[in-house]
């Protein structure tokens, strides 16, 4: 938007207005031409001295246009009105001379060049160009040897000259005033494009420091994992979009089951006791790392916080689940993290962790409140229960019904009862 403005605004330039001046210039000597062949039938007209005359006006069109293109295409200014209107000047007067001097129409034209004197130039470069053109007409008149002093030649000269003198001074001020309008209207377009301008820089500013203040509210610093607040956030939305309107039970299993997986490392308090709080920092990066690897794009992976990390799987049933906790396991147990001790020792470290995951449905429970606190309550319940049963393991509960029967594989299951209390069970391996 900025860069269309600012184009328009190159494009209002005064080599862009030149052109424009030069076209109407030419548009001039065609329809005079054109005047001229036509009153020929009843002026004494020299045809062929006419006809040169507006071909030199249409080569100092032509010569003009190629400066202001030149000007245009080194983006500079140019300040060419002196010169062409000169020239027009002394093709008026030119003209006079071959078409009767004193009653010649073409003094008419000394209207058009005092015009554009005053559009063009500053108020003494116009009644600098006015006096020449008075001089221009009185010495064309004077060497035709139609003024002999103060004659009726003269007398009527001098009628026409006042009259071309009331025309400008109507001109000059209908002029003065479209001046004051157009240059009003330009600062005002150079202010709006400023303001647009500072506009889309500040908005680009904040719009960066809105990223890095979600970076900053949103981001893990340790691990460059999203935190807590991403994943709520994360949950409310699709919480709201996938429980909108009515869906079948087969477009309920598929778009409506979610699973979570709690994780937490093993024996972590022995790793920062031991060796410090730098090598727990090193183990929780390692296990980020791995934890990247095991998840899909549209899975989100979370820090929870310490060292518990939590994944929220759309739209999986439980054998995906069991498939991600699987992987994790597998992952964290065979890459050892190494740590680094005393500074520059680097200590090769078998790391384990437990999982406790859960299956739930984003749509609304039957007394209307959303199943994902009681899913997240089991999925850390597994978790401990994991833990319990020696570690390095995975345990789960299916969220579909309060009293639904564990899951058929895995290391442990958790249940909940109608009471709202768990009841723990060991399933075959």
């Amino acid at each position: 938007m900025v860069n269309d403005a600012i184009q328009e605004k190159a494009d209002d330039s005064l080599p862009g207005a030149e052109l424009v001046t030069q076209r109407h210039r030419a548009l001039t000597y065609l329809l005079a031409g054109a005047a001229m062949l036509l009153s020929r039938v009843v002026l004494d007209v020299r045809l062929t001295f006419g006809l040169a005359i507006f071909g030199v006006g249409a080569l100092s069109v032509v010569w003009f246009s190629l400066l202001a293109l030149r000007a245009r295409r080194t983006n500079r200014w140019t300040h060419m009105a002196a010169w062409w209107i000169a020239c027009d000047l002394i093709l008026v007067t030119a003209m006079i001379l071959v078409t009767g001097g004193v009653s010649s129409p073409w003094f008419v034209w000394y209207l058009a060049c005092a015009g554009a004197a005053v559009t063009y130039l500053r108020l003494r470069t116009a009644v600098a160009f006015a006096a020449a053109s008075t001089l221009l007409y009185l010495g064309a008149l004077a060497a035709l040897g139609q003024i002999r002093g103060l004659d009726h030649n003269l007398l009527a000269a001098m009628l026409q000259l006042l009259l071309l003198f009331g025309a400008s001074l109507v001109l000059l001020a209908n002029t003065r005033k479209l001046l004051a309008s157009t240059q009003h209207n330009r600062r005002l377009k150079e202010e709006a494009l400023a303001r647009v301008a500072e506009l889309t820089r500040v908005t680009r500013d904040l719009e960066a420091m809105g990223r890095l203040l979600l970076d900053f509210t949103e981001i893990d610093q340790l691990t460059g994992l999203h935190n807590r607040r991403y994943l709520l956030a994360r949950v409310a939305e699709e919480a709201k979009q996938r429980s909108s309107g009515p869906l079948g039970r087969r477009a309920a299993d598929r778009r409506g089951s979610a699973g979570i997986l709690m994780i937490d490392v093993d024996h972590f308090k022995i790793i920062n006791d031991t060796y410090g709080h730098a090598a727990g920092d090193e183990a929780l990066r390692h296990l980020a790392t791995l934890l990247r690897g095991c998840v899909r794009g549209d899975d989100s992976l979370v820090r929870w916080g310490g060292d518990e990390f939590l994944v929220l799987l759309p739209e999986v049933g439980m054998e995906r689940i069991r498939q991600v906790a699987d992987r994790i396991l597998t992952t964290v147990r065979s890459q050892p993290c190494h740590l680094t001790v005393h500074g520059h020792e680097r200590l090769a470290c078998k790391l384990t962790c437990s999982i406790g995951w859960s299956l739930f449905e984003w749509q609304a429970a039957r007394d209307g409140e959303s199943l994902w606190e009681s899913a997240f309550t089991a999925a850390d319940e597994a978790l401990y229960t994991a833990k319990r049963d020696g570690r390095d393991r995975s345990c789960g509960l299916s969220m579909e019904e309060p009293g639904a029967m564990p899951a058929e594989r895995g290391d442990a299951a958790v249940r909940l009862r109608p009471d709202g209390g768990w009841d723990v069970a060991s399933l075959p391996g």
